[in-house]
């Protein structure tokens, strides 16, 4: 579904990515890992088109640059680390401007039957159905980051790009995040691309592993294939990383 073409993003003299190439298909669940300033969330915008950028980026065998922003809203969408929204909305009012992209003439055309009980099917899965008429101002910062990814999924994307989903998230809603884009998945073999700092999110969610360095490919794979110490190593810079995957098989352990 997504081809990426050695693909490079500079900002004056800065290399923010350099050579990217990599596949992700319809039903597969790709996460990204890296540290800060290594370019994830400027791979997530490239994908969408949003910085200029060198090389090729294919979606279903055409350009990201060829498509018109409505249709690529229908193929891709982005759940950003940073949402801002004024007051007097609610719940249900910013997951319904998920389904603006399948209105033929614009917002003033209202919503059909069809759009609400979409996104009230979202609002019940997400647990956030009791929230329904609040206003988002008042939520906590865990219930607004899933309300923001019930508005990215009101798009009904065939891949779904996630910058740090798990921000504000307790252990329990992280965890029904997790199950649920995972149900997503399997459900609408749709894929999704997920920035992560918690490599135990990661594990737990991807069938493959993205790691980035410097704006370059450290290594892809399952986490068999390239999750070893070395690499972990080399991608965090530090020698503290055997313990903390130590720390973190025990805690899986506890999970299964």
């Amino acid at each position: 579904m997504i081809d990426i073409q050695g693909v490079s993003v500079r900002y004056g003299n800065h290399q923010i990515l350099d050579d990217i190439s990599f596949q992700l298909d319809d039903d597969e669940i790709v996460c990204v890992l890296g540290p800060n300033g290594s370019g994830k969330t400027t791979l997530l915008k490239t994908i969408l088109n949003l910085v200029p950028f060198s090389g090729e980026i294919l979606i279903n065998g055409q350009s990201v640059k060829k498509y018109p922003r409505k249709t690529l809203a229908k193929e891709v969408a982005l759940l950003s680390q940073h949402q801002v929204v004024q007051r007097g909305y609610t719940v249900q009012d910013i997951v319904l401007m998920g389904r603006f992209r399948y209105q033929q003439t614009g917002l003033f055309n209202g919503y059909s039957k069809v759009d609400f009980d979409y996104v009230d099917t979202l609002l019940a899965d997400l647990g956030l159905w009791e929230l329904k008429e609040q206003e988002v101002v008042k939520l906590s910062g865990g219930q607004k980051q899933l309300v923001f990814l019930a508005k990215i999924m009101a798009q009904n994307p065939r891949l779904l790009l996630l910058d740090e989903p798990s921000n504000h998230l307790d252990i329990k809603y992280q965890l029904e995040m997790i199950a649920f884009l995972k149900q997503w998945r399997d459900q609408r073999e749709s894929g999704i691309l997920g920035v992560f700092h918690d490599v135990n999110l990661a594990l737990h969610l991807s069938d493959h592993l993205l790691m980035l360095k410097e704006g370059r490919i450290l290594a892809k794979g399952s986490f068999s294939e390239i999750g070893t110490i070395t690499n972990f190593q080399t991608l965090y810079e530090t020698q503290l990383v055997e313990y903390y995957l130590a720390s973190l098989e025990k805690w899986q352990q506890l999970l299964k």
